[in-house]
């Protein structure tokens, strides 16, 4: 009986065991059918996904592409209207010149006076700084006034004539660069002659007068009259030029010197040399002390100090080179003080007692 049942129980687990492979056979076909299902309908969702997106970027191709075509022809109308109205606006601001620079030439032509005409040409070339025919215009109207005999209104018109024409070769059209750069050429080569001239007749008053002053100084002994006219004589020469020519320059240095000893007589030429290398010493104390205290003096305090080494001494015996170190020492000095500051310094400078040369 116990036999009869394992094998009962034994048939019906082989059984259930058959039946479980036949189901999960089953199940696993079911899955597999169900992925294919699955794939064709996502393969036909996509399709569809596809299509669709063809569809609608053709409509917006074709919907941009409308409105895109009608922006670009009403931009073309505005820009074809913006352009007319540009061009009427230039065409009417080129007439306004035209009428403009009409009535400055007629102006000009008809003035009689040609100092007056030239400060119109002037005005009429702030407003057309590159127009060819005002600085024609201006070139006729100066030109009298560029070889004048008298000197201040030569200069004076040589360099206006030059800023012109200046002005009209930064400003003036391509085709008439080569004719502005002649103008401005010649101005210069009148310039440079003005100059030319200018030198060579200082050179040659320079010389009339230090030729005179050496005679006058040459005398053993001279009058107040003569002394008087070597003031005069010595005024008339411009220091600074004089300075550029080396043998007048040297020829005026001997007549101070000669000069030195008609004023002092019972001076000697060392007590000079001696007076100005102390002179010069003293100077060099002064622009020492001046920087250690610069922001004292600058508000003016203690400036007697300054004033009594600078200014004691007597600029008559003071030879060429010691009154230009003491320009330069003195300029350098008072160029820092402050304005309030100036005027007390030139007054103690004039008060200062002068030392004399057996100081």
């Amino acid at each position: 009986m116990e036999y009869i049942t394992v094998t009962l129980v034994v048939v019906g687990l082989v059984c259930i065991g058959i039946l479980f492979v036949k189901v999960n056979n089953h199940l696993m076909k079911a899955n597999q059918y169900v992925a294919a299902l699955q794939e064709q309908h996502n393969q036909q969702l996509e399709a569809e996904i596809e299509s669709l997106s063809k569809f609608y970027e053709q409509r917006f191709k074709e919907q941009l592409a409308s409105i895109t075509s009608t922006y670009t022809n009403d931009l073309e109308k505005k820009l074809d209207k913006l352009d007319l109205t540009i061009k009427q606006s230039l065409h009417s601001y080129l007439t306004q010149e035209q009428y403009e620079m009409h009535q400055w030439i007629e102006l000009i032509n008809n003035e009689s006076n040609h100092a007056q005409a030239i400060q119109q040409v002037e005005s009429a070339l702030n407003k057309f700084p590159g127009s060819s025919e005002l600085i024609e215009l201006y070139t006729k109207r100066i030109t009298p006034y560029l070889e004048s005999s008298e000197q201040p209104i030569q200069k004076l018109a040589l360099e206006r004539y030059n800023r012109a024409t200046r002005v009209f070769l930064d400003n003036c059209q391509p085709s008439m660069w080569k004719r502005a750069k002649q103008l401005h050429n010649e101005a210069l080569e009148l310039g440079n002659r003005y100059m030319k001239s200018k030198v060579q007749q200082f050179e040659i008053q320079a010389e009339q007068i230090i030729s005179v002053l050496e005679t006058i100084t040459s005398a053993k002994s001279l009058s107040p009259k003569q002394l008087e006219r070597v003031e005069k004589l010595d005024n008339r020469l411009q220091k600074d030029l004089l300075k550029n020519f080396k043998g007048l320059h040297a020829r005026y240095n001997k007549v101070t010197q000669r000069l030195f000893s008609h004023l002092s007589p019972s001076i000697d030429q060392k007590a000079v040399n001696e007076y100005n290398l102390n002179a010069i010493q003293q100077f060099k104390s002064a622009q020492e002390l001046f920087t250690q205290q610069e922001s004292s003096f600058k508000q003016g305090i203690d400036l007697a100090r300054l004033s009594n080494l600078l200014g004691c001494w007597d600029q008559t015996y003071l030879t060429p080179p010691t009154q230009l170190y003491f320009q330069n020492v003195y300029s350098d000095i008072f160029a820092k003080l402050n304005p309030e500051v100036k005027p007390e310094m030139t007054k103690l400078m004039l008060k200062t007692t002068k030392k004399t040369v057996y100081a």
